[in-house]
């Protein structure tokens, strides 16, 4: 049987309109999450397009040149390599140049999602204050969680443009391994800043 002493405080309620509130910035915040997941979902569904039309072409030149080597002429077998990847190499620039393309809108998309999300916490902390009582005291998990998850999807379309970049520079290009991975680590960052500056605009992310 339950105990239930006279000096035992009363289960907390939630007034309906906070509920409302509640329900109201979660549904807001479930559209901008299905937003980040349909730009991510679109940016993968066009890279693995853009890599395979990539891979195609490096493949049907590297075939009709083991064929050349097959056939024993081997000493134009390293020309015809070059002469090939001479002919495809216009198409696998703008090969590379969509994939940077795709992989920059998305992580555009992804951070305006964010944005919104952020401004979604701080407008119901200030709605609620500290109204809300346990479940309902945030409409989604705690920051550092939150956070987390939202550097993880920035991780996506980052690590897309760092592997164009690469291939642009590699296999395009002609630039030196090492340089091309370099050069691709440093634009992404540089990617990365120029789009964290243009859509928070120096706005320091607080607890709320």
């Amino acid at each position: 049987m339950t105990d239930i002493r006279d000096d035992a405080p009363p289960p907390p309620l939630v007034s309906p309109a906070m509920r409302d509130v509640w329900h109201d910035a979660r549904s807001q915040l479930e559209a901008e999450d299905g937003l980040v997941n349909n730009r991510i979902g679109w940016m993968l569904a066009l890279n693995g397009f853009l890599f395979t039309a990539f891979g195609l072409l490096q493949v049907e030149v590297f075939s009709a040149c083991a064929a050349v080597d097959a056939a024993g002429n081997n000493t134009t077998a390293p020309n015809c390599i070059e002469s090939g990847q001479s002919h495809v190499s216009p198409l696998m620039l703008v090969i590379s140049i969509a994939g940077v393309g795709a992989g920059w809108a998305s992580y555009l998309g992804v951070l305006a999602a964010f944005n919104a999300i952020l401004d979604v916490r701080k407008e119901f902390h200030k709605l609620v204050g500290d109204k809300a009582i346990g479940f309902y005291a945030r409409p989604i998990s705690s920051k550092w969680a939150a956070d987390a998850g939202m550097r993880s999807a920035l991780t996506f379309p980052i690590l897309a443009i760092g592997l164009w970049l690469f291939l642009l520079f590699d296999q395009v290009l002609g630039v030196a391994r090492m340089w091309s991975v370099l050069g691709a680590i440093v634009l992404c960052i540089c990617f990365a800043a120029v789009a964290s500056g243009l859509l928070f605009k120096a706005r320091k992310l607080k607890d709320v």
